[in-house]
């Protein structure tokens, strides 16, 4: 097609049409000889072979944020046995006696969850703890490291104040996780302080084993007040004797006062937002779900949070009947500046972004972190295995939003940055 002339087809078509005076044989004739002139062969033999691929990218929609195939874990350092960490944890606190520097207070550690994960919820966190953290970080250079991939930079914030940002990444096992990417110098990871952090499900009916006990006194500032997003965090470290935590709430909900909530709608909107999870799946609660919204509401849109939501929803239904929005936050936003829709899914953080956008929002619970902040907090959710019965009553019925925030200890943490 690079050979193909638009404009001299154009003349010749005028040409062909004034110039005959109606005698169409003549006119057909001609065209078709210059038709026989244009090479198609090589065109069609392309658009074949194009044809033939599986389609990877559909047109304005690309599901394919993550321009690599590997999980996060091959962008840190080599993982560690359990007694590498332990040699690790005592050469950093032998150092740690050692004098040292005056701090630098005109700088400072955002430990940022977003850059490098597989999951567009972390940018929807961050969004919010660079807005909670105004106080913390006003007058001073701002130093962002990724907790999820590794950092040279990591190596070298010892002197600096850090806070570590909204995410579930205290394990009762620390020796087994990998979503937090510690530098090889633990000593530059002392001082941190929590924004909202919580609990990861995983192992989390174990006791905190004596590794993570330890790991964590040494990294956790002693001089600052922690935020963690729950009571369940708050009572998990005061056991281990992390004694200066309050419960904050996630810092995403800490614009949901009762003042705002009432201005969310309480009848069922026209159209509603959706979302799945990869990595904890359950094909036929998560069917019913889509069927039942499709059958609800005039418009469904899917938005791709995770790096295989995508996937993962070629397996439950045919997506031609349904809006898919790509992974990104500023496309989920423009979906969301829409009066008139609902959010109805697993995601917790796409259903606490729709609530900051005054939308009706019920978050389908899955894990520990929807039940527990619901449990402090009034978030509306309702667990999977509870939609058959409930859902379709949820969707149909008024629904008041009634979330409490902890204001004061929100404030408490603030001012401490002051």
């Amino acid at each position: 097609m690079e050979h193909f002339n638009v404009n001299k087809i154009a003349e010749y078509t005028k040409s062909v049409l004034t110039n005959h005076d109606g005698k169409y044989e003549t006119m057909i004739d001609d065209a078709k000889a210059y038709v026989d002139t244009l090479d198609f062969d090589s065109y069609v033999q392309v658009l074949n072979e194009y044809l033939e691929k599986e389609q990877v990218v559909f047109p304005g929609l690309d599901c394919y944020k993550w321009k690599w195939n590997d999980h996060y874990w091959t962008k840190q350092l080599p993982h560690k046995s359990a007694e590498e960490q332990y040699s690790q944890l005592r050469k950093a606190r032998i150092q740690s006696l050692l004098p040292m520097a005056n701090g630098i207070k005109d700088k400072i550690v955002l430990l940022d969850t977003s850059e490098g994960t597989d999951n567009v919820g972390d940018d929807i966190i961050m969004d919010y703890c660079i807005k909670a953290c105004q106080n913390a970080i006003k007058n001073k250079e701002v130093i962002k490291i990724p907790t999820h991939i590794y950092s040279s930079e990591s190596e070298k914030v010892a002197r600096y104040p850090k806070i570590l940002c909204g995410t579930n990444l205290i394990y009762t096992q620390m020796e087994e996780s990998r979503q937090w990417s510690l530098p090889n110098d633990l000593k530059s990871y002392t001082d941190i302080c929590l924004l909202g952090v919580g609990m990861q499900q995983i192992n989390i009916d174990k006791p905190i084993s004596r590794y993570s006990k330890e790991l964590l006194r040494f990294l956790l500032s002693s001089k600052c007040l922690h935020s963690v997003r729950d009571e369940e965090t708050k009572n998990q470290l005061d056991k281990i004797g992390i004694k200066n935590v309050i419960n904050t709430g996630c810092a995403t909900m800490w614009a949901l006062t009762p003042e705002f909530c009432k201005t969310i709608p309480r009848s069922k909107s026209r159209n509603v937002l959706t979302t799945v999870t990869d990595y904890l799946p359950d094909e036929e609660q998560d069917r019913y779900m889509l069927q039942l919204l499709k059958e609800k509401y005039q418009k469904v849109y899917i938005w791709i949070q995770g790096q295989k939501d995508y996937e993962y929803l070629k397996k439950l239904v045919d997506l031609d009947g349904f809006c898919l929005i790509p992974p990104s936050v500023e496309k989920l936003d423009k979906i969301l500046e829409m009066d008139d829709i609902d959010y109805i899914g697993t995601r917790l953080h796409a259903g606490i972004r729709s609530l900051n956008f005054r939308h009706r929002s019920l978050v389908i619970s899955i894990d520990n972190r929807a039940r527990a902040i619901a449990k402090d907090t009034e978030l509306p959710i309702l667990e999977r295995k509870d939609i058959g019965e409930n859902l379709s009553t949820w969707i149909e019925e008024e629904q008041e939003t009634k979330i409490q925030i902890p204001i004061d200890k929100i404030e408490q943490w603030k001012q401490q940055f002051e």
